[in-house]
């Protein structure tokens, strides 16, 4: 069984104590001694199983205690396939048949713990998301986690992931680990106030799985149940590619050093997804003429809204980018419908309103 907040120590006395029992799951190699039978308890990943009792004649009462980590619930204990009998929490007994037992649990997804500690809680989490064909910006699921009022240690690793966050998947057949991309932090600070990860929905498979997000830094912990379905069921309209191109000659002269941001946001879903998404492409003024241009997915019928903004620094030393007004007769929190598949939309920049 992992352990993500329990570590257990024993000390090296106890090794030579064990020598005079079998341990519960490893039996006794002799099998029956006299009229007594082995008692082999069988763990799980997410879950311990053990009893004092390693071997018991007919009719003795056995107890079996069931430890499980906080996102999992243990359904039922068995003894040979037959159900013991629960007693307080945690704590299940049987009685010993003529012949060696072997202790099994059953389990399922605990239910969900949505906050934590000093306020962490899911920002963005939803309960069911699609597997896709193929990966692309539309395939990208995010996450959000807000780490409420006690901060965490930003430092990160080589690709720019909190050290001290993470997320794993309890059922890596439906959401498996290479599915989920690290924590990114939410500021540049030395401590990050949120965090966000994302599920690649291109290598999922239809099942439903535990998602758990561990703060290391604070030692907490929550966890979100997720249903992935089979890709068209929780989105079955159509989805069209639209050209979409910045003409930024009218403000050459005054922002051709600062780094710019195209942002598409809809209103409901993009492809693939469960919750609502933007599509953000970062840039640079143009090595060569005055206009930049991106292939953009959208759902047929949905309204999007689409802004450009330049980057900059806020007092709390957090990007931002501040959007442009709109010179092409469509204002930048407006909703523009894209009409046709294959079409082309130019937004023509002018100053940043004062």
């Amino acid at each position: 069984m992992k352990k993500w907040f329990v570590f257990l120590l024993c000390a090296a006395g106890c090794a030579a104590v064990a020598l005079s029992f079998a341990a519960c799951g490893g039996g006794d190699e002799g099998g029956k001694t006299g009229d007594s039978h082995t008692v082999t308890c069988v763990s799980g990943e997410y879950y311990d199983l053990t009893s004092a009792t390693k071997l018991a004649p007919e009719g003795t009462e056995v107890t079996v205690r069931a430890e499980p980590e906080p996102f999992v619930q243990i359904d039922g204990v068995f003894a040979n396939g037959v159900g013991c009998e629960e007693g307080e929490t945690g704590v299940y007994t049987f009685v010993m048949p003529d012949e060696d037992v072997t202790v099994t649990a059953e389990t399922s997804a605990a239910p969900e713990i949505p906050t934590a500690e000093d306020g962490m809680y899911w920002v963005t989490a939803p309960a069911s998301i699609a597997a896709a064909q193929e990966q692309s910006y539309g395939a990208v699921q995010e996450f959000e986690i807000s780490f409420g009022a006690d901060p965490v240690n930003n430092s990160i690793d080589t690709d720019g992931h909190m050290i001290y966050a993470e997320v794993f998947s309890t059922d890596e057949t439906v959401i498996p680990a290479e599915a989920i991309s690290g924590i990114r932090p939410g500021n540049d600070n030395v401590y990050a106030y949120s965090g966000s990860f994302t599920v690649d929905l291109s290598m999922l498979s239809a099942g439903t799985t535990t998602l758990v997000f561990t703060d290391t830094d604070n030692g907490r912990m929550i966890t979100k149940n997720i249903t992935v379905v089979s890709e068209g069921e929780l989105f079955k309209g159509d989805v069209w590619t639209v050209e979409i191109a910045v003409d930024l000659s009218g403000i050459k002269a005054a922002y051709g050093d600062e780094n710019f941001r195209l942002h598409v946001g809809d209103e409901e879903y993009l492809y693939g997804s469960a919750y609502p998404q933007y599509q953000n492409f970062d840039f640079t003024y143009p090595d060569s003429g005055d206009e930049v241009t991106y292939q953009v997915q959208f759902v047929k019928g949905q309204a999007f809204t689409v802004w450009v903004g330049y980057e900059t620094i806020n007092d709390y030393g957090v990007t931002v980018y501040m959007p442009f007004a709109i010179e092409s007769g469509v204002g930048a929190d407006d909703s523009i419908d894209f009409s046709e598949d294959g079409g082309k939309i130019t937004l023509v920049l002018g100053a940043p309103e004062e």
